[in-house]
């Protein structure tokens, strides 16, 4: 029997029949699953276990990680081709750390790199030269590195004033 609508409903033969009642309607087709179930699941657990353990390193890790951190407390003033001293410190878990100054200019020019020397840390440390840079101001910033390889993110900076 097909249906045509409003009530009638057409036989084999071609009768029409309003009579017969609707026709048996069969459930619609399942949707065919794309993939296999199980394996979607392992897919999902292999991801989480992989998420997890990179969020374990990235915690174990930034305890080791930790770099040092510089201090330059006090600015410098200096008449040019005289001594200057320019103080700093370094504090780390490590006992010595490598250290450097850089002098740049207002407008952020390298002029001078003084080499990284092995330094003490938690004291009070300072670098001696005789200033031949011409008159100006000058910002110094101190580095460190600690036998681990972590170098400072935020350099410690101060002036240099040269008259």
């Amino acid at each position: 029997m097909r249906d045509l609508g409003n009530g009638f409903f057409m036989d084999e033969y071609g009768q029409v029949d309003r009579s017969a009642g609707p026709l048996p309607v069969s459930a619609p087709a399942r949707r065919r699953r794309r993939g296999h179930p199980v394996l979607k699941t392992l897919l999902v657990l292999g991801l989480l276990v992989a998420a997890l353990a990179y969020a374990s390193a990235l915690v174990q890790s930034s305890d080791a990680a930790r770099v040092p951190v510089t201090r330059a407390p006090t600015s410098a003033t200096v008449r040019r081709g005289h001594p200057v001293i320019l103080s700093y410190s370094v504090s780390d878990d490590a006992r010595r750390v490598k250290v450097w100054v850089v002098v740049r200019t207002s407008k952020g020019r390298r002029v001078h790199r003084f080499a990284a020397r092995l330094q003490p840390t938690a004291t009070p440390l300072s670098l001696r030269f005789r200033c031949r840079l011409p008159r100006g101001r000058y910002r110094f910033l101190v580095y460190a590195r600690d036998a681990d390889g972590n170098v400072t993110t935020h350099p410690a900076s101060n002036v240099l004033v040269v008259r």
